[in-house]
């Protein structure tokens, strides 16, 4: 089981300790995910953090391009054969 840690809200104008607390999670910018480990270091850490992040627990860690790949908006369209010029 992982935890699946989303950053909510910006870090800016956060304490030092809060903001490497974020960073030890794996978050850096705003609506960045990041899977941990279920732990209790980990929950420890989340509960500091807690009206920062949101978290949903989760079976399998997806790699950071199964994340980009399932954040992509869809096209409206597929490219069937390309045309040379």
């Amino acid at each position: 089981m992982f935890y699946k840690i989303t950053l909510q809200r910006s870090l800016i104008g956060l304490p030092q300790k809060s903001r490497s607390i974020v960073k030890s999670l794996g978050l850096g910018k705003r609506g960045s995910i990041a899977y941990q480990k279920i732990s209790p270091s980990t929950a420890g850490a989340i509960l500091r953090v807690k009206e920062l992040v949101d978290v949903e627990l989760t079976d399998k860690a997806l790699t950071k391009a199964e994340v980009h790949d399932s954040r992509r908006s869809n096209p409206g369209f597929i490219i069937e054969k390309r045309v040379s010029t």
